[in-house]
């Protein structure tokens, strides 16, 4: 997965219960990161994201819904190893007192993701040649042989829980996990 060493400027990756937690009508953001600049191609990734709120009349201003979107794309190496993916998310707020200053929140991310490299881009040890002490990239490797999809796609899904507790007007906490990826994706180019 993606890291940024500023991960909380990307609060619905993180967890999906941020997904509208926020004192605004709705907010948006773009990321940026590359790694490894001294490689001869950085490891780049881009995300946008944005989410906004509201809350139906039958909720009382007790709740609210969240809903919200991600995309992002890495790009690792010389192999051009990609990684695209989209994602929608929503969560539902509850107050648990009457100035909602105590509230829990439960968010589920559902997304697409595509998994992509060119393998012709990839140097494999079986291309060593003793003889001269260099690799031969003319002899095909047995490693890309055995690469069967160089593209794939595959369903995501993440799950989060958060607590926040405004306990005045200077000092607040959250406690809160989420997990992602529970439908345990396969990422393999080997089939």
């Amino acid at each position: 997965d993606i890291h940024y060493s500023q991960m909380y400027s990307t609060p619905l990756y993180i967890n999906p219960a941020f997904t509208g937690n926020h004192d605004c009508e709705y907010r948006a953001g773009v990321n940026y990161r590359q790694q490894a600049a001294s490689f001869t191609v950085p490891f780049e990734t881009y995300t946008a994201w944005g989410d906004t709120r509201f809350s139906p009349k039958f909720l009382r201003q007790r709740g609210w819904f969240g809903i919200g979107a991600h995309m992002y794309y890495d790009n690792a190496g010389d192999g051009d190893l990609k990684k695209v993916q989209g994602m929608f998310f929503g969560a539902y707020s509850q107050g648990f007192n009457a100035d909602n200053s105590l509230y829990g929140t439960l968010g589920v991310g559902v997304g697409i993701t595509n998994r992509s490299l060119n393998a012709n881009n990839l140097i494999f040890g079986d291309q060593w040649d003793n003889n001269l002490l260099e690799f031969n990239l003319g002899k095909t490797s047995n490693d890309l042989l055995n690469i069967q999809n160089s593209s794939i796609f595959y369903p995501d899904f993440n799950l989060g829980l958060s607590v926040h507790h405004l306990v005045n007007e200077t000092w607040m906490y959250e406690i809160g996990g989420s997990i992602s990826h529970i439908n345990t994706p396969v990422e393999s180019f080997f089939g």
